[in-house]
């Protein structure tokens, strides 16, 4: 049984929600750019040859802060939502045995069996464990306070879900 506590923050939701969107944000984002330089282009190729090209850099900067303002809008709506849920920064313990997985807080708590897990994720950062395509519940790797415990809780997940764990290597 291996057992961890975590007091999750802002900063937990909002990079575990990065890291869900995956490709879709990265997409966005692309697509973002390749607009305001086309954007840029048109009204470059619409600019009277003597009004000068000072309106090149605007329109690239305003591409760049459009880039940050919509991370800035993420961040703030995700930080809103935290903040309206009851509890969300109390002190969780998530224990892992044969069973399955008990997640427990103050005001709620859960119990998964491993059947109910549908897919786990490892990032660089966190434990992610799916019930569905697109909901998980996740734990911060600084929970654990070894790296035996990460490494012991790899091998439990590779035993339980085989290939719907997609880990990374362990730790020395």
């Amino acid at each position: 049984m291996i057992a961890v506590e975590v007091r999750y923050t802002e900063q937990d939701y909002v990079r575990v929600t990065r890291f869900m969107a995956g490709p879709k944000t990265k997409t966005f984002k692309i697509l973002l750019v390749l607009g305001g330089m086309v954007g840029t282009l048109l009204i470059y190729r619409t600019v009277s040859a003597d009004s000068g090209l000072w309106e090149i850099p605007v329109i690239v900067g305003l591409v760049i802060l459009l880039f940050y303002l919509a991370r800035l809008i993420q961040r703030l709506s995700i930080g809103r939502q935290v903040k309206a849920v009851p509890g969300s920064d109390d002190l969780y313990t998530f224990t892992f045995s044969e069973e399955g997985i008990a997640i427990s807080g103050s005001l709620r708590s859960a119990n998964l069996k491993w059947e109910a897990i549908v897919k786990v994720r490892e990032s660089a950062s966190d434990f992610l464990f799916y019930t569905t395509k697109r909901v998980a519940q996740f734990l911060p790797k600084r929970a654990f306070k070894q790296s035996e415990e990460m490494n012991e809780l790899r091998v439990l997940l590779g035993q339980k879900l085989g290939n719907k764990a997609q880990l990374l290597t362990q730790d020395p």
